[in-house]
């Protein structure tokens, strides 16, 4: 697999996140998505990792101005959304990765300082959402507001039925998450062998996998539910490769 990089951007002493963005075809999406990442994110970032699954890295990534170390690879072939995200996590040093796709826009800060926040406080949530409390795909929130640090959050509800599945939270919209999380389910591939054939199969399968293991998704629920981020993707949607 084909990479490209450019370290020439000092990265902030002891920044302990790296940002992966998975990208597919959608260069002004993706250009979109990292402009507004850009403008809001306001904590110091090791590295931005962008993985394209596909042949190259978009050439319009060699001219965007990276406020940070970052890294372009691409998969070389069409190899699928969890192939293309266990490549990607394979080069993160760091304890935390915000994990981010390539049809999301930002219209607000503090959302990665404030998923720290509940990440230190609650080993036993597995991610923090930065949606809108009613920008969830249907997916129940629970009514009770708790707070760490003064950062209020509520949990994503147990028990979703949506696309065939049952989901518990997990999820690969754009939110914080621990990278020994990841390490301690082997990764996200191997679970794609035994995820039903159905839209974010895999995604099932580790919601129920981090419920037996007693973690639970939250979201951000600061800023009167308003979110920190917005999907610019809907009638955009990439199909997963058939092979």
């Amino acid at each position: 697999m084909p990479s490209t990089a450019d370290e020439s951007v000092i990265a902030a002493e002891g920044a302990r996140v790296t940002v992966v963005v998975t990208s597919c075809g959608r260069p002004d999406l993706l250009l979109r998505t990292l402009a507004s990442f850009f403008e809001f994110n306001s904590l110091p970032i090791a590295k931005i990792i962008v993985v394209e699954d596909g042949p190259k890295v978009l050439d319009e990534l060699s001219r965007f101005a990276f406020p940070y170390p970052y890294e372009l690879i691409a998969t070389g072939e069409r190899v699928g959304q969890i192939p293309a995200i266990d490549y990607a996590y394979s080069r993160v040093e760091t304890d935390y990765v915000f994990h981010l796709e390539d049809d999301w826009e930002f219209h607000a800060s503090g959302f990665i300082e404030k998923s720290l926040a509940i990440l230190e406080a609650r080993p036993d949530c597995l991610q923090v959402y930065v949606r809108a409390l009613d920008d969830t795909n249907g997916h129940p929130v629970r009514w009770w507001t708790h707070r760490h640090g003064g950062v209020a959050w509520r949990k994503m509800a147990y028990g979703y039925k949506a696309f065939g599945g049952e989901w518990n939270g997990f999820s690969f919209n754009p939110g914080l998450r621990r990278r020994s999380d990841y390490v301690a389910v082997g990764g996200y591939g191997i679970h794609r062998l035994s995820a039903p054939g159905l839209h974010a199969g895999t995604e099932i399968v580790l919601s129920r996998l981090y419920r037996e293991k007693g973690m639970f998704a939250a979201i951000l629920a600061d800023r009167r539910g308003r979110g920190y981020v917005r999907h610019i993707g809907w009638d955009r949607t990439v199909p997963e490769p058939t092979h």
